[in-house]
């Protein structure tokens, strides 16, 4: 079969924090991506275009050969893996997939086994309530939510703490869940708590937050604390959730030894839609849930959404639809991922009763408004892992 190699990769950093990858092989098919970790995207970018620099690393590469080029990518390297790495090599994975789609004139859901489920019947989930949220101002957000219709949400917990919770931060946790529960009854609610919490704080957080029906914790402590997972598992009546920061398969499978995670929540601007169906495998063969991160941009919720039709695991979506994350400038304004979409591509984007959809179109299926993101990368955006800096009165740093 006759190659049809890479000839260019072009990077555009945009607001309010994400960046995306455009690959353009010999016959002249493009195709999109979205390599990202959130707050250290300079990083990933310039790994990316040190490849591209080599002769033969990316350039040159048939693009069809997916696999062999990860595989290069990855085994290449004397230090494998990590989260720039790992982000770097994901970008274009998505990149290359969306190529197929385009050269087999069919979109990567039916290239990797046809959609089990209705393409436009996935739940959406959405976040409110920012790591400077009153309790009184999260009930107030979801209030509003809940009155339009939502009924799945996800908010984060508390804000930066210490080892030892000094200044109330869980007693909070538990009076904002609490007015919450009393502003939407009925209402799914997943706590996201960062990592932020120690294992002694953390069956104390989950044991009195579950009294207002927790959907699932989030990170309730660091992912890489696989010893303590179990222990918390079997306080709570909730699900425990994780993944966004697990970036090598063997991650993902010492998480599911532990016998304490419930759903896996993979991030495919992280690891990639090829390794993402591997750890698709993994939440099968564990019997547990699948839903993939996604507070990013266009690319990646996309690219998530084609992936998790193809599985039996995946249930709901996150989307990131104005959450805190999507302000930017001075003016505050919110910029969501449909911005970055053709008008047509941006309308099915867009969240329908509570759902979201994918489009049949080749690839990703996507049409990016290549103009916007040109203006937009121009001006680049500002955000980093520090914007959220905290030190405790002693100035110790806090956990992000």
């Amino acid at each position: 079969m006759k190659p049809d190699r890479i000839n260019d990769v072009t990077l555009y950093q945009v607001a309010p924090r994400w960046m995306f990858l455009k690959i353009r092989t010999e016959a002249g098919i493009e195709g999109w991506g979205e390599p990202m970790i959130e707050g250290q995207h300079q990083s990933v970018a310039a790994l990316i275009e040190f490849w591209s620099s080599l002769d033969g690393v990316v350039i040159g590469q048939d693009s069809k050969r997916i696999n062999h080029l990860l595989k290069k990518l990855y085994s290449q390297t004397f230090y494998h893996g990590g989260p720039v790495h790992m982000a770097a090599i994901a970008g274009i994975d998505m990149a290359l997939w969306d190529i197929a789609g385009k050269r087999a004139a069919k979109p990567c859901y039916e290239l990797w086994g046809g959609n089990a489920c209705d393409l436009d019947g996935t739940l959406a989930y959405t976040w409110f309530g920012g790591n400077e949220a009153t309790p009184a101002k999260a009930a107030e957000q979801i209030a509003s939510e809940y009155a339009g219709g939502k009924r799945f949400f996800k908010m984060n917990a508390c804000p930066p703490m210490g080892p030892v919770d000094v200044d109330g931060s869980i007693d909070q946790a538990v009076e904002r869940l609490r007015l919450c529960r009393e502003a939407a009854p009925d209402a799914l609610i997943a706590l996201d708590w960062h990592g932020r919490l120690k294992p002694p704080e953390a069956r104390r957080a989950i044991e009195q937050t579950d009294r207002f029906n927790v959907w699932f914790h989030e990170e309730p402590v660091l992912p890489k604390n696989y010893h303590c997972l179990a222990e918390l598992h079997s306080r709570t009546s909730s699900k425990i959730a994780l993944g966004e920061r697990l970036t090598d398969l063997y991650q993902f499978r010492q998480a599911l030894e532990t016998g304490g995670v419930d759903i896996l929540q993979p991030d495919l601007s992280h690891i990639g839609p090829t390794m993402g169906r591997k750890v698709a495998a993994l939440a099968e063969a564990y019997d547990v849930g699948l839903t993939f991160h996604a507070p990013l941009g266009p690319v990646n919720r996309t690219c998530s959404v084609h992936l998790g039709v193809t599985t039996d695991r995946y249930f709901f979506q996150e989307c990131s639809d104005d959450m805190h994350y999507n302000s930017q400038g001075e003016a505050d304004e919110i910029r969501n991922a449909a911005y970055y979409l053709t008008e047509t591509s941006a309308q099915q984007y867009r969240i329908r009763n509570g759902k979201v959809a994918i489009s049949a179109d080749p690839g990703l299926g996507l049409h990016m408004d290549e103009q916007k993101i040109i203006a937009a990368a121009a001006e680049g955006h500002t955000w980093h892992d520090f914007i959220n800096a905290a030190n405790l009165a002693n100035g110790l740093p806090t956990e992000w």
